[in-house]
């Protein structure tokens, strides 16, 4: 039962979508808007589809939360899904992420991060507990994922990083149009996977983050920890 929509001009959920639209649909949008979004009191729960975004569109993400106000939970089922050149990020949390499973997600050519965790000051937003399989995070402007603040056990497994951030090409990106030469300053280099300073429960011994079976072409970093206290580079 395949629905049409042309040219929307307004900001349409997830679960609209799923139930009033289509399901395994692509969603493409040209509109400075994010895309798809979730409500402070709703869960993501997401699968089986695509969204197509416009890179000229500065302030568009694909999939989006809201700024939190108080603790709502950051527990998300994100699977099967293809996210790609939105002029913004991927998939944008503002609010964590923690205690959840993402499973054969792809964000590719955003022109922010393709995936970023974000942390909102004097609201408890945690990002902790959890578990990326077979996820493509590929040629992003930024970082592939970003975690503002963290506290422990991310792992990822099967995921591929390739080309995020600017790397040694040294001419005008053809897709995207941009400069992909190396930054004069490296402390600008993006990476795979960026871990800011975070909220580490400093006295635990078992942050316990992991890569297995991870692969990153065209970047200079594939994984980068900024200075945590107990925790090396």
């Amino acid at each position: 039962d395949w629905s049409y929509l042309f040219n929307t001009n307004i900001d349409l959920t997830w679960r609209s979508v799923i139930d009033e639209v289509a399901y395994g649909c692509c969603i493409i949008s040209d509109k400075n808007i994010n895309i798809l979004t979730c409500k402070n009191n709703e869960k993501i729960d997401i699968e089986g589809f695509a969204i197509i975004g416009n890179h000229r569109a500065t302030v568009q993400n694909g999939l989006c939360d809201e700024v939190p106000t108080r603790y709502v939970g950051n527990i998300h089922n994100i699977n099967n899904i293809n996210v790609i050149g939105c002029g913004k990020n991927g998939i944008n949390l503002y609010r964590g992420y923690e205690i959840s499973t993402m499973n054969n997600v792809k964000c590719q050519f955003n022109m922010g991060y393709g995936l970023f965790v974000g942390y909102n000051v004097g609201v408890d937003s945690a990002t902790e507990y959890l578990k990326f399989n077979n996820c493509i995070f590929a040629h992003n402007r930024l970082d592939g994922v970003h975690f503002t603040y963290w506290r422990k056990d991310i792992s990822f497994n099967n995921c591929l990083l390739n080309g995020n951030g600017q790397y040694y090409l040294n001419n005008i990106d053809p897709l995207l149009g941009y400069d992909r030469r190396v930054p004069s300053n490296l402390k600008d280099v993006r990476a795979g996977v960026f871990f800011e300073q975070g909220n580490v429960e400093l006295n635990d011994t078992n942050i316990g983050l992991s890569f297995v079976n991870c692969y990153g072409e065209d970047c200079l970093k594939g994984v980068h920890l900024e200075n945590v206290k107990g925790v090396g580079v």
